[in-house]
């Protein structure tokens, strides 16, 4: 059963995983011997799999087999418009859009003064590297509000 009404869908689903997984992406491989995948499933030799890092040695590798990844990518991503709007703006490089949108909900879940600086909460997540904070130093804060 195809899940995906062509590999250029199935392709664009692969990309937004990768852009909502920032540090390793999932990639094709091909396998020169017979294993099987995170999910039971058998990937036989000279299958195409995908392949993710997931810390920094040799053995923290996952692998899906094809079938694994389109049903994967079928639910996680292409049933759920939300996590389609979100990998498409991370895609686009908008992540001024991400920060507000995390602080509508950082509002909602943690101490409001602290979300307004920008210095914890999902809002801090979406800052750009090696970017100045938008809403003032955290030392300023960390003079303010000693802890102690």
């Amino acid at each position: 059963m195809k899940l995906f009404a062509n590999e250029e869908a199935f392709q664009l689903a692969l990309k937004r995983l990768n852009a909502l997984t920032p540090v390793w992406d999932w990639h094709p491989k091909i396998f020169r011997k017979v294993h099987e995948d995170i999910f039971g499933v058998q990937i036989k030799l000279r299958e195409i799999y995908f392949k993710k890092q997931v810390g920094p040695s040799f053995h923290s590798v996952k692998k899906l087999s094809r079938t694994s990844m389109e049903k994967f990518l079928y639910l996680f991503v292409a049933q759920i418009p939300m996590v389609e709007a979100i990998a498409e703006t991370l895609i686009a490089g908008d992540h001024q859009k991400l920060r507000e949108a995390a602080m509508k909900l950082d509002a909602l879940l943690g101490e409001p003064e602290d979300v307004i600086r920008g210095e914890i909460g999902l809002a801090s997540t979406f800052a750009p590297p090696c970017a100045p904070n938008p809403f003032g130093s955290s030392s300023s804060y960390q003079m303010q509000h000693p802890q102690g």
